[in-house]
């Protein structure tokens, strides 16, 4: 499925389906990766009888635009706006089942960024959670690191799409070495950012701490301990605040053990299984009440209400 987004920007989307879909799943990935390296997440979600839409971003995988550029966070959001409505158009989303956005590293800033826009405007469907799987909101930055950053914001304007090597190590993603090389074989993986596609992640971050009043959906926040790749102490300070403005709406799940990519490690069916029970508890509370039982409500279930971790 190819959709074309604001700018003419062409979006690569694929869809997986299983019979009597009771809810959908949609994938947003990582910098410098693309969809299809979420297989196992896709069959894990289908045996919930989940449907999965997974998007590359522009500048990855099958989608266009130079690789790893873009200039603002916005983007990204437009891009999304177009495959969703894509999506509602040929009947693959509706409000008739829940609908889970999911977003991996900068996959997780761009889902949460625009989870708190999409939820103000009456658009169909309605964002029934948010998962985000070691989301970047905040950078990790070594003395080298920011000089770099220094760089960038400095840089002529001509030259921020010139491409730069991303810094990310294959081998800070997972403890699994055969995920690690089908990583470094894959071809449609690239190691490219632009200072333009930097400073608009550092904006983006300057805007997180307008988004506390604005997200009231249930989220759930899949944390890796040893993150080398993104601040994981960041993303669980942010849940924190979140969680003060939203009581009851918010879960974490700390991987002590894990690197960044929580559904590629060693031990990943614990992140499966964690991603199960939320997802199934988020069902329980999008459901409309049944009236044949007695005392029902939205709330029923155990909702993704608790803060914990995971060993």
């Amino acid at each position: 499925m190819i959709v074309r987004s604001t700018d003419g920007t062409l979006i690569f989307g694929e869809s997986f389906r299983t019979s009597k879909a009771r809810g959908a799943l949609l994938v947003v990935h990582g910098m410098g990766e693309h969809g299809g390296r979420y297989d196992e997440l896709v069959e894990h979600a289908l045996k919930l009888r989940f449907d999965v839409h997974v998007m590359d971003l522009r500048g990855h995988g099958r989608s266009a635009g130079t690789r790893g550029h873009f200039t603002d966070i916005s983007q990204h959001h437009e891009d999304l706006d177009a495959w969703i409505a894509h999506l509602v158009t040929t009947g693959e989303l509706s409000d008739a089942m829940p609908c889970v956005l999911l977003g991996h590293s900068l996959g997780g800033l761009i889902a949460l960024t625009y989870a708190a826009k999409y939820v103000a405007r009456p658009l169909a469907p309605q964002l029934s959670g948010l998962v985000l799987s070691a989301p970047l909101l905040g950078l990790k930055l070594s003395p080298l690191k920011l000089v770099e950053a220094q760089v960038a914001r400095n840089i002529p304007t001509f030259l921020r799409s010139i491409q730069v090597p991303s810094g990310i190590k294959a081998s800070d993603l997972s403890h699994d070495k055969d995920e690690v090389e089908r990583y470094l074989q894959d071809p449609m993986v690239h190691s490219w950012i632009t200072p333009a596609a930097y400073i608009a992640i550092e904006r983006a971050l300057g805007t997180l701490p307008k988004i506390f009043p604005q997200l009231g959906i249930p989220t759930f926040f899949m944390l890796s301990g040893k993150d080398k790749v993104v601040d994981t102490a960041a993303a669980q300070a942010f849940a924190n605040k979140l969680s003060i403005a939203h009581p009851g709406r918010v879960e974490v799940k700390l991987f002590h053990s894990f690197f960044h990519e929580p559904f590629h490690e060693l031990r990943r069916e614990r992140a499966f299984l964690e991603l199960k029970k939320w997802i199934l508890a988020c069902i329980l509370m999008s459901s409309p009440p049944d009236p044949a039982k007695k005392g029902s409500s939205k709330s029923s279930g155990r909702g993704a209400t608790a803060k914990g971790t995971s060993p």
